[in-house]
């Protein structure tokens, strides 16, 4: 069964830690949580004091968000924080403990922190049905964007998981084209993004 801690490494990595970039229109960040999305994660006071401490003000210049980071480098309770907020809300909603492909899981927990839960959810189930060869390997699955025990059933019974990954990785892909196309002031993260459409 897929694993959190062998994928928590790569998401860390992914999301960085601090960052306040006016364009982002999820606002501050930190190590990839949102504050416009996740006003009430208790870590927002921790880095608030931080920012008193250090007498910044917002939004925080970028020549400064070392600082900032250097500063909550160490705070333990912080790091934990972050780590169970990520594991509560992204693989445990999307029920990835009882996945049996690694890559598979980190691809789908990669995405609904990226995008959201359900579209996760919506783009496993999109992957499942149109990669089980006309229903030969599988009945198709209704997409509702939950994951559920037929979701998960259907995945880990999938004749051809490759496809299924190479299906998730063309749908997150294709987000990040379609979000860049549409606002032209979000073309500066599709590095960013792309860089993350093969994180598994």
């Amino acid at each position: 069964m897929a694993d959190f801690e062998i994928f928590y490494p790569k998401l860390q990595q992914a999301e960085g830690l601090f960052a306040d970039n006016p364009a982002d229109s999820g606002g501050m960040t930190y190590a990839g949580i949102a504050s416009q999305a996740n006003p009430n994660w208790p870590g927002w006071h921790t880095i608030l004091a931080a920012l008193k401490a250090l007498n910044l003000s917002r939004p925080v210049p970028r020549a400064d968000w070392a600082r900032v980071n250097a500063y909550l480098k160490t705070n333990k309770a912080l790091a934990a924080s972050v780590k169970a907020f990520y594991k509560a809300n992204y693989w445990d909603a999307l029920q990835l403990d009882y996945v049996n492909s690694q890559a598979i899981a980190n691809e789908l927990c990669d995405t609904g922190v990226n995008a959201g839960v359900s579209r996760s959810a919506t783009y496993l189930q999109r992957a499942i049905n149109v990669t089980n060869n006309l229903g030969r390997w599988g009945k198709d699955i209704v997409v509702d964007g939950k994951v559920g025990p037929n979701t998960i059933n259907a995945l880990n019974s999938h004749k051809r998981p490759d496809l299924v990954l190479k299906a998730l990785n063309i749908l997150q892909g294709n987000l990040y084209i379609t979000i860049a196309e549409s606002s032209k002031s979000q073309e500066q993260f599709i590095n960013s993004w792309f860089s993350r459409v093969a994180l598994a």
